[in-house]
């Protein structure tokens, strides 16, 4: 049987997580920008749904508080795991092992999300 799903369920366990995950979509931002990516349209519509800007993960992760559920498609999780690794490889402090941790932590739900695993 396969299992379906339509996104993915992340749960912050700390507010250590909450407070390294909006780093770390603070940061990718202005990445994006100089890498020449328009946060305004991060991600366009394709058969997997609709497209959305950076500002769409920047309230997603100010909507996220310890011990609460957030809800997300696989694409915005993936924007999540996106910033997470960028913040995990390019800084070393505390925050980095977190983002380390919670990218490999997302990578699994993104993976459980996906149909057909």
């Amino acid at each position: 049987m396969t299992r379906r799903t339509t996104g993915v369920a992340w749960k912050c366990e700390s507010r250590h997580e909450v407070d390294v995950i909006r780093d770390a979509v603070t940061r990718y931002e202005r990445v994006l920008i100089e890498q020449g990516t328009d946060p305004g349209n991060y991600a366009a519509a394709n058969e997997q749904g609709a497209g959305f800007g950076w500002t769409t993960i920047e309230q997603a992760a100010r909507d996220m508080h310890n011990g609460s559920v957030t809800y997300m498609s696989v694409r915005i999780a993936e924007a999540f795991r996106a910033a997470l690794s960028h913040r995990a490889d390019q800084y070393e402090d505390d925050y980095a092992a977190t983002a380390g941790e919670l990218a490999t932590r997302m990578g699994h739900c993104i993976d459980n999300a996906r149909p057909g695993t």
